[in-house]
């Protein structure tokens, strides 16, 4: 069952042999196979539940509904948004559905430098088959791209620059370009329409907004969390909700898993702990074209340019990086365009004007760790 703790009278105490901080790509799977294999099992999320009928493809309305912050989340320097899901699903639920494998270069890297060595390249292989499998990841038909795409791949023919199509995990995909708002028509193969179903079917629960505040442990070992539900509109704290479990699997997102593990004091001998963070700044080139070309229209991402990816230095056992900037179509709906654009009033208007002929193109790099706040 899914329920909505903002809801249930509280203070709330509860018992499961494992308790699941966040619903998304990470916390659902584990949450799903252990209630398969007979454990109770209880999630905690801090968003709502949103079903595809209430996903209503406004930007003022869905951002705050799936997005921590409504999107607004960045570095402390400001320099890098932090985009976030805070919905049941995580980020699955506003993702833009497109799947790439970490090139074996990296995994050798990985392997070399963080003693992965229980993780051999054909381990890697036989996980991500069985993930794309279950998510039903597939190439991007051709006739599927989007004007949007096509003239990053023309431009590519142009240069005589490398590209290539790309994958996604999407079935019945109607090409109607709002997935960052999700998706209306259920198309994507997110942890809510793959694993959530089979979570309930095996008996788990869904606690719904629900901040998890600290990790219990005695002698050790984990023994539960407190948590407080939250209020659906402003975030603050409407009771205590506290669960008994004496497993705890801690899913809550590159920033706040290790945000509540600092919190509860657990055990960091190597002071490891939020100090590693690494996310990739992307640069934004647009441009105004004569033709329209709508890249709203479609699915979002479905070609790259990989001219300037070369993970030949992590393969050769060096210091250096390597070149690894990737071009990718990008675009925003007209809220986020409309934040981003330069200058005010009329010229700002007139900016907008001309929507329908912008394009972007993202190149995120492998750039330093950022502090979020």
């Amino acid at each position: 069952m899914i329920y909505d703790a903002s809801r249930l009278p509280l203070p709330l105490r509860l018992s499961a042999d494992l308790v699941v901080i966040g619903s998304g790509a990470g916390g659902m799977p584990v949450a799903t196979l252990c209630a398969e294999a007979g454990l109770s099992v209880v999630v905690l999320e801090a968003g709502g539940f949103v079903p595809p009928d209430a996903m209503n493809q406004r930007e003022e309305r869905m951002l705050p509904e799936l997005l921590l912050d409504s999107g607004g989340q960045v570095t402390v320097d400001k320099a890098v948004r932090i985009h976030q899901g805070r919905a049941v699903g995580g980020s699955t639920v506003h993702n833009i559905n497109l799947c790439k494998r970490i090139p074996d270069q990296i995994l050798r890297e990985w392997q070399r430098t963080r003693g992965l060595e229980h993780l051999p390249l054909q381990r890697w292989a036989a996980l991500y088959d069985e993930v794309e499998q279950t998510i039903q990841v597939s190439a991007v038909p051709r006739a599927r791209w989007n004007r949007h795409n096509r003239i990053l791949e023309a431009g590519c023919n142009a240069l005589g620059w490398p590209g290539g199509g790309l994958s996604h995990n999407r079935t019945g995909c109607i090409g109607s370009g709002f997935c960052e708002l999700g998706c209306a028509y259920d198309a994507k193969n997110n942890a809510c329409k793959v694993f959530l179903p089979r979570l309930v079917a095996a008996g788990g629960q869904v606690l719904s907004r629900v901040r998890a505040t600290r990790v219990l442990t005695e002698g050790g070992r984990a023994v539960g969390v407190d948590a407080v539900a939250v209020d659906p509109v402003d975030g603050h704290p409407l009771g205590s909700v506290s669960l008994t479990a004496p497993r705890v699997c801690v899913s809550a997102s590159a920033t706040d898993t290790p945000a509540l593990l600092l919190r509860s004091g657990l055990p960091d001998p190597g002071g490891e702990t939020g100090q590693h963070l690494r996310v990739h700044p992307a640069l934004i080139a647009a441009g105004i074209f004569e033709e329209p070309v709508r890249a709203w229209q479609g699915i979002p991402q479905t070609y790259e340019c990989t001219e300037l990816l070369d993970f030949s230095a992590a393969a050769g056992g060096g210091d250096k990086p390597g070149s690894r900037i990737w071009i990718v179509p990008a675009f925003a709906h007209p809220m986020g365009t409309a934040t981003m654009l330069p200058g005010y009033g009329k010229a700002h208007r007139e900016s907008m004007q001309r929507y329908d002929h912008m394009r972007h193109v993202a190149r995120p790099d492998g750039g330093a760790g950022q502090r979020v706040r």
